[in-house]
């Protein structure tokens, strides 16, 4: 507290399930939750709004701050790994990994309304980042979701255009520092590769490198008799003068990193 007043403000977001086991989804559950996220960016925006309206800015400690710290999906709970694992253990997918994404460029895009975001539970509940089992230890999928967009630290926020909104359609956030440039692109269509256009405006690309989170199977996971399923892998990209291009997979989540002439 202070000047009798919070420092701030802390909104919760998960997304549920229709009933079913993270490994069990079909293709209109993911839909369905994956329709949910944009209210991530919505609630962002009309709570920041809100905060500025009741509380105006203390002269000595500013605005209250706006967190987002606890967030992601949250679905069925399998009763065997419940009870084997502890409760609300949760498999992570590729579909996991991009609600993930989808909520961290909303993040990125409202970066400058926000003092902190985090995923509260890191090691085997819910929208984990970890899972483990006696002696063996799993990256899930949103693990390299998390670790793709660590190219935006110490970067500031640009504005990003793309085409017609929706839950399915192509998802970007980008940022820069200097002459380096980060875009992250997500495809959440289950069945349909994106074709990627991207122009700078006002800049110049001298060349660019990419990684890629992919697999054509929503349910598909990094389990512990599987570690290494869905893992990062080199993407092909091309960056020149005031466009970059990509070919964009089904279910896939990608991190450019452009160099600027």
């Amino acid at each position: 507290m202070k000047g009798g007043r919070p420092s701030g403000f802390a909104m919760h977001f998960y997304s549920n399930g229709r009933g079913h086991t993270s490994t069990h989804f079909t293709v209109e559950d993911m839909r369905q939750q994956f329709a949910t996220f944009p209210n991530i960016e919505t609630a962002i925006i009309e709570q920041r709004a809100l905060l500025d309206t009741l509380t105006p800015p203390n002269p000595r400690s500013g605005p209250v701050g706006l967190l987002l710290d606890e967030w992601g999906v949250w679905d069925q709970m399998d009763p065997a790994e419940d009870k084997k694992y502890g409760r609300l253990f949760q498999q992570i997918t590729i579909r996991s990994a991009v609600a993930a994404a989808l909520g961290l460029n909303a993040i990125h895009r409202q970066a400058g309304k926000l003092v902190m975001t985090n995923i509260a539970q890191m090691v085997n509940v819910l929208h984990s980042l970890l899972l483990t089992e006696e002696d063996k230890c799993v990256r899930t999928t949103t693990y390299y979701v998390y670790e793709f967009t660590k190219a935006h630290l110490g970067q500031m926020s640009v504005q990003t255009e793309t085409g017609p909104p929706g839950a399915m359609e192509l998802s970007m956030s980008a940022s820069r520092k200097e002459k380096d440039l980060t875009i992250t692109l997500v495809n959440p269509k289950p069945d349909a590769t994106v074709n990627v256009n991207c122009s700078l405006a006002g800049g110049s690309a001298s060349g660019a490198t990419a990684r890629i989170l992919q697999d054509s199977d929503l349910n598909a996971a990094n389990t512990f008799t599987d570690p290494n399923r869905v893992v990062p892998k080199a993407f092909k990209v091309s960056a020149q003068g005031n466009t970059v291009t990509a070919d964009l997979p089904p279910l896939s989540v990608a991190t450019i990193q452009v160099k600027l002439a």
